[in-house]
């Protein structure tokens, strides 16, 4: 009888043990951890997106902005926490078409120079496609200083300018595939998706290329 006493006792302790317990704390709605540092996001469509870009040990940098841009190489290294991703070219159209973009992929020939710190530049000219949205689309998606407009932001995804007149970003396709968001006088602002399949069979020159990172999720 006392041992059917005791053990009784022993399962209230237990248990009562176990609900006092603190139940892990979850992360804001609006914030991502990924490789330990937390970054804004925001809901755009159908999507979540990283609202600034990414900053880790294997990048060059800080741009004024606090994010670094990577070689193609140290991008495919990086591991997003579970349902996030770095963004496909279809993740990035779908963003564009949020915005109001109505374009569609055209045929694209890219006349690569030299880039900063390749030993033996050369140039090549590939064939691939890009989807390309003008000022109406790119002003809803950038923020801060840019020349030639005035960018509202109004989807809050914060392009701002981190090189010389543009800001870059890495796409995970086969081959070469950047979107970037630019000014020029003739056309104000321009969002753009450039695809180059055959880029990584030309040599490893263009593995020098760097160009920062998003991330983004479906909602």
């Amino acid at each position: 009888m006392k041992q059917s006493i005791l053990f009784f006792c022993l399962l209230v302790f237990l248990s009562c043990e176990k609900s006092t317990q603190e139940p892990e704390p979850e992360q804001p709605k609006n914030e991502v951890t990924i490789n330990g540092n937390v970054f804004s996001t925001i809901d755009i469509g159908s999507q979540t997106w990283t609202s600034e870009g990414y900053f880790g040990s294997t990048g060059a940098g800080p741009y004024a902005d606090g994010s670094w841009s990577y070689t193609i190489d140290r991008m495919k290294e990086i591991v997003p926490p579970a349902g996030w991703r770095i963004p496909t070219k279809a993740d990035v159209e779908k963003l564009f078409k949020f915005a109001g973009a109505t374009n569609g992929w055209t045929p694209l020939q890219e006349t690569y120079g030299e880039y900063l710190n390749v030993p033996k530049p050369v140039t090549v000219t590939d064939h691939g496609t890009q989807f390309k949205a003008g000022n109406d689309v790119a002003i809803k998606l950038m923020a801060g200083p840019w020349e030639f407009i005035n960018a509202s932001n109004s989807l809050g995804f914060n392009a701002v300018l981190l090189e010389g007149k543009q800001a870059e970003f890495w796409c995970t396709d086969d081959g070469l595939t950047t979107f970037s968001f630019y000014t020029n006088a003739e056309e104000k602002a321009v969002v753009v998706i450039k695809h180059l399949p055959e880029i990584n069979k030309q040599g490893s020159k263009y593995l020098y290329k760097k160009a920062g990172i998003r991330f983004v999720k479906d909602k």
